[in-house]
């Protein structure tokens, strides 16, 4: 079969589309890419995979004409390539597609990346446009137990949702990211315990909370630093709070970055006090390289694969600073209990999130 994987943006790696990519392309099937976006660093991904890219980029207009030009776009793009499903990342494209394929024979694939996020946020366009992508989409694809309560919530029917994970082809990516920086790293923080955040400088990331955290340890005598990796509206308040609180030689905002994999590997436990995730792709990362992470309770799909204390480490999703606390500061006075948390970390990751754990589901879906 043709399948096309549509998605808005292609200047990201977005490890878990190349990872789709593949095991189709394994299952036997053609695989295009489409993006909203310019081509970038993902068609080049998928052509050294052996598939088709392509971007829809130079369709521009006001926000109605962009929509009805891309479902247009779409349409004959489809009928070109005589595609027989498409999988739709996001609600913005889930749209778009949902849209075209009324006047396609194509079947359209929805994969919600998202739980709860706008409506915490308020946002009133995301909300409409979740709603709009949720009616228009034949099948919709919950990435995590999270989304699909929160599909629930919505209205959509069961019949019209599978639960299938995100898959990940690690070594296929995160092994070339390593560019043997991160001894570097580690001297600049000069802290006897580093901690890592990787995500967006967005306020329900809640890097303050990981700041105040860090802070407090530093107060305690625990010489701790912290190093964020992400970009985000947040970025200037969160500058402005590290120099008035005296921590630059303690807290960095290293934007984006190419070599995440240096960053995992000079750290010693991710720190992700996040208060809305789908399925946090961080944390899977850093499990890889057998690094465990610290987390929220009643967040995302973290509880589908860290075991309190066993793998990984809870804390309070209301309250998380005192809870943070105390941890490190056990997990720094035993380091080698931290590493055999990695360890078995990694095992939960690859069990659940691997390519070949999730092919059945995938050979059930197409069937269907």
């Amino acid at each position: 079969m043709n399948i096309l994987i549509y998605v808005p943006a292609g200047h990201h790696r977005s490890p878990d589309q190349q990872a789709q990519a593949e095991l189709l392309i394994s299952l036997g099937h053609k695989v295009i890419l489409l993006s909203l976006s310019p081509e970038g660093v993902l068609h080049d991904n998928f052509r050294s995979l052996g598939a088709s890219a392509f971007s829809s980029s130079h369709k521009k207009g006001t926000s109605i004409f962009f929509f009805v030009r891309q479902v247009v776009y779409l349409i004959q793009f489809c009928r070109k390539q005589k595609i027989d499903f498409i999988f739709s990342h996001l609600q913005t494209n889930a749209l778009i597609a949902g849209v075209a394929t009324k006047f396609l024979v194509s079947k359209s694939i929805y994969f919600r990346h998202n739980a709860d996020y706008y409506y915490l946020k308020k946002n009133k366009k995301g909300i409409l446009i979740n709603s709009l992508a949720n009616k228009v989409s034949q099948n919709i694809i919950a990435i995590s137990e999270n989304v699909k309560t929160e599909l629930f919530k919505e209205n959509v029917s069961p019949k019209r949702i599978t639960r299938i994970n995100l898959c990940y082809n690690f070594e296929k990516y995160l092994l070339l990211e390593e560019k043997g920086q991160s001894e570097n790293i580690k001297r600049r923080s000069g802290a006897d315990f580093i901690l890592l955040c990787i995500a967006r400088l967005d306020e329900l990331k809640r890097h303050l909370l990981a700041f105040k955290t860090i802070q407090k340890l530093n107060m305690d005598g625990y010489n701790c630093s912290l190093v964020c990796i992400g970009e985000g509206d947040n970025r200037s308040g969160l500058e402005k709070w590290i120099k008035d609180n005296n921590m630059t030689n303690k807290i960095f905002l290293d934007g984006l970055v190419s070599n995440v994999a240096d960053y995992i590997l000079a750290t010693n436990i991710q720190l992700l006090l996040s208060y809305s995730e789908a399925s946090n792709q961080a944390v899977k990362e850093g499990a890889f390289f057998n690094k465990t992470a610290i987390v929220c309770k009643n967040v995302g799909d973290f509880e589908d694969y860290i075991i309190d204390g066993v793998n990984g480490y809870f804390v309070n999703k209301e309250n998380p600073i005192n809870d943070s606390v105390q941890i490190i500061k056990k997990v720094m006075k035993n380091t080698e209990k931290l590493g055999i948390a990695g360890v078995k970390l990694h095992k939960a990751v690859i069990n659940k999130f691997s390519i070949n754990a999730v092919r059945g589901q995938y050979i059930t879906l197409l069937k269907k």
